[in-house]
């Protein structure tokens, strides 16, 4: 008798992206676009995305994004930057935890846990670093 190996095929594969927007340069329209031109060229399923204020015009360009993406944002209080997940809408979301602060964002995508986390610079105090 010879053994027999098999592989699963449960499994999914995601798309994921991290990008730092470098929100001092604000989330402009074009920024907007080019996420969302990765997202399709890519066949993006989760985008992670760090220094970015959400508000109601954003990706009001971006139809695909508007219309294929769960969004998840976690603004700052203070009027900074903060961070943003989408998520496609083929895929089932729970669990999501968005941290106060503006830094992190947590959720389960199929199963899968995954973190958004934006980290202070190095110029931020070490007690604010360690804190997070």
């Amino acid at each position: 008798m010879t053994p027999s190996t098999s592989q699963c095929t449960d499994t999914m594969t995601l798309g994921v992206m991290y990008l730092n927007c470098r929100g001092q340069t604000g989330f402009t329209k074009t920024k907007q676009l080019i996420i969302e031109s990765e997202a399709i060229n890519k066949k993006l399923d989760v985008i992670h995305l760090q220094e970015v204020k959400i508000d109601d015009k954003s990706f009001e360009s971006c139809d695909f994004l508007k219309n294929q993406f769960q969004i998840f944002a976690n603004n700052s209080e203070n009027g900074c930057y903060g961070t943003c997940s989408l998520v496609h809408t083929k895929h089932q979301t729970e669990n999501v935890k968005i941290i106060p602060g503006s830094r992190i964002i947590c959720l389960d995508v199929n199963g899968a846990t995954l973190l958004n986390v934006y980290m202070p610079s190095g110029s931020a105090g070490m007690a604010d670093r360690e804190d997070l």
